[in-house]
Order: structure tokens, then C-alpha cells, then sequence
């Protein structure tokens, strides 16, 4: 699933029918505010036309975390989001323009303009609704300004992520400015009676609309923190339970690529993992001293359906822990501990699987990769495999074996750095594309950015991190 298009035919049509979709918002107010005047009448039409927008950029997210069903719509908020802020400067150009003529009218000595005059007598709270919706709408034109990949590519994900945290600061400053003028400011105060100004304003036919927005974001946030919360609590619970030391005896120690390393270990009848998690693995006593100790977090790359063995691979490093598990023999023992872990292939799985493996990245991708073909529904998996250089690629004649003999698996070697056009050429195979990434840090970070900048939404990154074991 792609946050944007991928061609500049698909952005204009996307955007072609945001605009479409604000106009008739517009529309369809000022059609409901057929009591007020012209000016009036217009000013809301466009004001409520945006918050429309507005409300579903910032509604979308946090339904979708609490019901995945509406992930798709996520591709729509960039879109939505630009055609809020094009919506609101004309908003707030008309009120400018309406603000500028009243004050030109009393300069000149007329008494007043009716509709006018009744929105800018000053009424209590009047100035700070104003001031929320000048500040909203300066931070949206930040959010406006860096709405498109050359913005995430000049600041980076991270950055451009929390600039973008703002939204629901706009959205809560916009959504007061908006409940106050439909629920406070046409509410006729005792000053107005007693001065015999005009007091029977129109009701707003959407103000408990406005009302209703405003809240379903604040619960929808809310909701959605407490299903992650929830989902985070359990699985944290399911590792805790799973975890049981299990002592275990090599089978047998090779090197796999330069500087990598394959432990084979004799399987447990009853130790049952998926592909792609990971083990806990124990040493009894270190041969040379570590001061991280003496266990480890390792990604399992031997296949869940076969029983003979259960194998981790790692860069050597040189640390006490590596070479101490290095030296060992093959009836030597060690202790493991899981299965851990939800970096997982669904059971259904009927799009594509781009997987991005950096390195020694490539541990549970061999997993998932081996397990597939005993799988009934087979996963359409494409593998994009980068090393510095051939030498240091583990496992690479075992994949060019199944690239050609492994029904739908391909894979794609690179030595180098990850660009842009390596994972570009992916998005025209298909719209139904899930991205996994596994590798250092700094690989899985250049590389989500790579995507999110081709237009990749975060709902279609699965990221497991390899943090210097």
C-alpha cells in the first residue's frame, strides 16, 4: 500500500479527486447555511469544508490502528491534508477581505453592515477563537510546506515525522475555533440584549457535527493507544511465558561468508517457532570475557518444518561471547530460550513480500524463505539482498539454488549502498506490496526512509533491527 502515487498521472487523478471531493463539501454547507447573508454564508461554507478535510486526515490514523479494514484510506491523508490547508486560505482570505471592508464601511461613517457587524462585535472569546485559528493554520502551512518526498528526503524520517506530529495540534486548535463560533459566539449575551442589537442568528445546522468531530478524535486516540498498550501487555506476556531454558548440543560449527559463522544445534522434540523469530542463546562460562555476558538475542535461520536441526548465523565481531561460541564443539552445550518474537509471515498472504536484507540481516529471511515451500498457500516473496561485498554475503549460493528452483521467490543481490531506484523498480509489480527490512541500524533507518520517500506508507514496513549483538 503506497501513502502516494506513483506516477505524476496517478498524483494529478488523486488530487483531481481530493479537489473534486472539497468542492462539493463546500458546497454542501454553504447549501446548509442558506439563512445568512452572502458574505456569512460563504465563510462558513469554506471554513466547514476544510474542517471536513481536516477531521478525516486526522480520524484516519487511529481508526486504522484499531481496525486494520481502513488502512487503505491511510493513502489518502497526504492529499486530504493539502486540500484542508487550500481550503482554509481561502477561508481565511475571505474573512480578512470581509474584515478589511467592515473596517473601510465604519471608517467612512456607515452605520454598519448587518452580517458583519454582528460576527465582529467584540463578544467574549472572540479574539482567542481567532488567534486559535491563526495559529492552526500557520503550523498547517509548515505540515503544507513539507508535504512531499523531496521534504522527507531533505529532513530525514524521523524529523519529518515528529514535525508532522503538529496535525493534531492543528486539528484540536481548529476544532475549538470551530466549536466556539457554532456554539458560543451567535449566542446572544446580555451586553447585546440590553444594547438592542440584532439576536436571532441563525441556529448552525452542523454545530453538533463539529462537536461530534472533536470528540471522535480525541477517542479514537484514545482507543487506539489503549489497543497498543493491550496488543504490547500481551505479547510481552506470551514471551514471558514462553520463555523456558532449554539445554541444547551443537551439531555443528561452519562459516557460511566471510566473517559470518553458522551454529547448528541439535532440536528439541517440543521447541516449536515460526519463521523469522528468535532465541535467547545461553553460555555456561565464557572462554573470553564480555561485558555484555554471556548470552545473546538470535535470529533462528533454519526452516520451522525441519526437525533435524536449529541454526543462528552472526557476523564475527570479535567479542568474548562470539568467539568463545566460535571455538565450541560439535556435543559441547548451550541453553536456549523462546521462541521469541512476532516478526512473522501471516498465514494468509495473498500480496507481494518485498523482503530487504542487509547483511547478516538475512537470518530470518532464510527462515521465512525455507518455511514457504511447505507452506499450501505459497508467499510471493521477491528477496533484495545487500552486502558490501560478494565475499560477505551468508547463504548467497543456497538463494541463487532456490532463486531458480523455489517457486515464486526471486532474488536481487546488490553490493553497495541500498538507492532509491533499487526499491523503486518494485512498485510497478504491484499495489499490494508488504516491505520488510531486517540489518544494522543505520541500513533499516536509510532504507525506511528510501521508502517512505517513494511514496511507501509506515502500515507496510515490518522492521526488525539487528542493534550489535
Amino acid at each position: 500500500m503506497l501513502l502516494g502515487p506513483k506516477t505524476a498521472t496517478q498524483l494529478f487523478v488523486r488530487h483531481l479527486i481530493a479537489g473534486a471531493i472539497s468542492a462539493l463539501l463546500v458546497y454542501f454547507v454553504w447549501y446548509l447555511n442558506s439563512s445568512w447573508s452572502p458574505d456569512m454564508r460563504l465563510w462558513k461554507a469554506f471554513g466547514g469544508g476544510a474542517f471536513a478535510l481536516l477531521w478525516f486526515t486526522m480520524l484516519i490514523g487511529p481508526v486504522a490502528k484499531i481496525w486494520p479494514v481502513f488502512m487503505r484510506l491511510l493513502t489518502w491523508r497526504r492529499e486530504t491534508g493539502i486540500w484542508f490547508v487550500l481550503i482554509a486560505l481561502v477561508h481565511a482570505y475571505l474573512v480578512l477581505d470581509g474584515w478589511a471592508r467592515w473596517s473601510v464601511w465604519s471608517f467612512l461613517g456607515y452605520q454598519y453592515v448587518a452580517d458583519l457587524d454582528i460576527y465582529l462585535r467584540a463578544e467574549p472569546g472572540f479574539g482567542l477563537a481567532n488567534l486559535m485559528g491563526l495559529t492552526a493554520l500557520v503550523f498547517a502551512l509548515s505540515l503544507f510546506a513539507t508535504s512531499s518526498d523531496k521534504a522527507v528526503d531533505y529532513l530525514g524520517v524521523s524529523s519529518w515525522k515528529w514535525l508532522h506530529t503538529l496535525g493534531y495540534v492543528v486539528f484540536y486548535l481548529i476544532a475549538l475555533h470551530v466549536v466556539y463560533f457554532a456554539f458560543i459566539h451567535f449566542t446572544p449575551s446580555p451586553e447585546r440584549i440590553m444594547r438592542g442589537l440584532p439576536t436571532n442568528y441563525p441556529a448552525n445546522p452542523l454545530r453538533f457535527y463539529y462537536l461530534g468531530a472533536l470528540f471522535s478524535v480525541f477517542f479514537a486516540q484514545l482507543f487506539a493507544f489503549k489497543k497498543i498498550v493491550s496488543n504490547n501487555r500481551v505479547a510481552h506476556k506470551n514471551d514471558i511465558e514462553l520463555q523456558k531454558r532449554i539445554k541444547v548440543n551443537i551439531q555443528s560449527v561452519s562459516k557460511v561468508a566471510k566473517d559470518t559463522f553458522e551454529i547448528s544445534f541439535t532440536r528439541p522434540k517440543d521447541f516449536k517457532f515460526e519463521a523469522g523469530q528468535h532465541m535467547h542463546v545461553y553460555l555456561d562460562k565464557l572462554k573470553y570475557p564480555d561485558p555484555k555476558g554471556a548470552s545473546r538475542v538470535m535470529s533462528i535461520c533454519s526452516s520451522p518444518y525441519d526437525n533435524s536441526k536449529l541454526s543462528i548465523a552472526f557476523r564475527s565481531t570479535g567479542s568474548g561471547y562470539k568467539n568463545t561460541l566460535i571455538e565450541m564443539k560439535p556435543g559441547d552445550s548451550v541453553f536456549i530460550e523462546g521462541p521469541l518474537g512476532h516478526f512473522v509471515l501471516p498465514d494468509q498472504s495473498d500480496g507481494k513480500h518485498i523482503f530487504i536484507a542487509g547483511g547478516i540481516g538475512i537470518t530470518p529471511f532464510i527462515s521465512m524463505i525455507l518455511a514457504s515451500k511447505n507452506r499450501k498457500n505459497i508467499p510471493d516473496i521477491e528477496l533484495f539482498y545487500a552486502n558490501r561485498e560478494k565475499d560477505s554475503a551468508a547463504f548467497l549460493k543456497e538463494l541463487e539454488y532456490l532463486d531458480k528452483n523455489l517457486k515464486n521467490f526471486s532474488l536481487t543481490t546488490k553490493y553497495g549502498r541500498i538507492e532509491k531506484a533499487d526499491l523503486r523498480k518494485y512498485q510497478d509489480k504491484s499495489d499490494n506490496i508488504v516491505w520488510w527490512i531486517v540489518g544494522p541500524q543505520g541500513m533499516v533507518a536509510a532504507t525506511r526512509g528510501i521508502l517512505n520517500s517513494i511514496g511507501v506508507s509506515d502500515a507496510d514496513i515490518k522492521v526488525e533491527e539487528f542493534t550489535g549483538y
